[in-house]
């Protein structure tokens, strides 16, 4: 058995910690803003077929870092970095996106539309022997 004086002081102690605990439970957690992912360079644009194409990213988050990226034409990854080369793509249209994750799962999207030509095997035809040469089309 607690004496009198003993016994208020802790209740005025479990008091004190029951409300942390309440107000612990109650308070808002702080919401993870998202991500922000953008494509600054896909070069060239339009490519040919065969060709190198260079794709560049900056991403930031404003409550945190980037912990990946992911460089994906539909389903499929091609890249986890934040910038790097495609070569032998075959002619088409790609929709290529980017998805970075930060440090707490907030995600942040951006995609860009790449056309890749064929290669053109038509031949110039210079013209009246002056350097100059031309296409003909079609």
């Amino acid at each position: 058995v607690l004496p009198q004086k003993d016994f208020q002081n802790y209740q005025s102690k479990l008091k004190i910690l029951q409300t942390a605990e309440r107000t612990s439970k109650t308070a808002p957690a702080s919401v993870n803003k998202r991500p922000v992912a953008s494509i600054l360079l896909v070069y060239p644009n339009p490519a040919t077929e065969g060709g190198k194409i260079r794709f560049l990213s900056y991403a930031y988050d404003p409550d945190g870092t980037i912990r990946s990226y992911q460089w994906r034409v539909g389903t499929k990854v091609v890249s986890t970095k934040n910038s790097f080369l495609a070569t032998k793509i075959a002619p088409g249209t790609y929709d290529f996106s980017l998805l970075v994750t930060d440090n707490k799962g907030g995600t942040g999207l951006a995609t860009q539309k790449v056309v890749v030509k064929p290669v053109d095997t038509r031949k110039a035809t210079p013209l009246s022997g002056d350097g100059i040469a031309f296409w003909e089309v079609d």
